[in-house]
This record gives C-alpha cells, sequence and structure tokens, in this order.
C-alpha cells in the first residue's frame, strides 16, 4: 500500500515545475499488469522499467526492510526503518529543506558502522575508551551517477592508556571483517584510514 500511495503522490503531482526531475519520477514507476496489479500500479507485482520483476532474495535469510515517503512540495524525503525508526532527507540542507542528504547519509553509515565494531573490539580487549569521533570525507566520481571513488576516514579515538598497535587492529578488523556498510562501498570505492589516539586527562 505504501509502495501504491507512493506512486500516486509521485505521478499524480502537480507541484514539479517542468523539467527533467519531474520527467524522470513520472517515468521511474511503470503501470504493471497481471496478477496483484490494482489501479494501474502495483500491489504484489514489482514493475521496472523493463517489465514486471521479482525479488531475487535468498528465502532462507533475512532481508532489511526500510521505507522512503516523500515530502510532497520538496525535495525532502522521510526514511523509516522496520522498527519505525525514522530520519529526514534531502537533496541538499537549508532552512527551509532540513536533512541529510543521500550520499552524505552513506559516509555516515560508514562511520557508524565502523564505530560499532571498533567500540566493541577494544573494550573486549580491555581498553579503556571514552569517546570515539570519525572523520568521513568523500569525493565522488566526475560523470553521472557520480559514485563515491576515495573515502578517507580518520578514527580520533579517546581514552587511558590506549595501544596504538589495539586501535589499529581493531580498525582493521572491522574494514576487512565485520563492517556490512564498508564491504559494500568497498566495491566502488577506494577506502583509507588513518588514527588519532587522545590520553583522557587523569
Amino acid at each position: 500500500m505504501l509502495a501504491h500511495r507512493a506512486a500516486q503522490r509521485i505521478t499524480g503531482s502537480a507541484r514539479f515545475r517542468p523539467g527533467s526531475f519531474a520527467r524522470f519520477a513520472a517515468a521511474a514507476i511503470q503501470p504493471c499488469a497481471g496478477p496483484g496489479a490494482r489501479r494501474g500500479f502495483a500491489t504484489t507485482l514489482i514493475c521496472s522499467h523493463g517489465g514486471p520483476s521479482k525479488p531475487e532474495f535468498d528465502p532462507s535469510r533475512p532481508v532489511s526492510k526500510t521505507e522512503v515517503d516523500w515530502i510532497p512540495g520538496t525535495l525532502g524525503f522521510i526514511g523509516r526503518d522496520e522498527r519505525g525508526h525514522e530520519l529526514q532527507m534531502s537533496v541538499r540542507a537549508s532552512a527551509d529543506m532540513p536533512g541529510v542528504g543521500p550520499m552524505n547519509m552513506l559516509l555516515m553509515a560508514l562511520g557508524g558502522c565502523a564505530a560499532i565494531d571498533v567500540i566493541s573490539i577494544l573494550k573486549k580487549q580491555k581498553q579503556v575508551v571514552e569517546q570515539i569521533r570519525i572523520r568521513i570525507d568523500g569525493q565522488r566520481g566526475t560523470e553521472y551517477p557520480r559514485p563515491f571513488e576515495r573515502i578517507h576516514m580518520v578514527f580520533v579515538v579517546e581514552g587511558k592508556s590506549l595501544q596504538q598497535s589495539k586501535v589499529e587492529s581493531a580498525i582493521q578488523l572491522s574494514a576487512e571483517k565485520y563492517c556490512g556498510v564498508h564491504g559494500t562501498l568497498a566495491g566502488v570505492a577506494k577506502i583509507t584510514f588513518g588514527a588519532e589516539i587522545i590520553e583522557s586527562a587523569a
């Protein structure tokens, strides 16, 4: 039902000014035919430019589910996960269009994923970690769809008597073994790392 309502809003909206975005929105959702189709849009049938298709998921494994709702009259969107947690996205941040851009959200997701791993690993190694901040810079390609080509992460780790070798090992383990976001982006972008260790005040 959500996809059906979103499709009606986008293709039926008169709020877009004529231009490439409006043409894209109209072309991105194609009417479906066959079992499950209703009012020209899919309910149980998934459609694409190439015609009806089915998701190729392994039924024996879990599937992550999210929704993205358009905020009509804007280029802002509300993302929602399967537990109901929400965040706001937009094409660009401004006073009348709050929210994080989707590409910056990718960098944040990478940082959050890595931070979870690094904190967990260092705690298991009995390291006293008081704060972690990850600065992440990404550079996109020049031709569309302009994916990230290079990403650099700097882990700023604050704690008491932290061992540099263990901090570096935790970062490497996250990148090479545990972080699913890194595993996804590493197939597209070159991801490099740096680390700064700050000794907490006594």
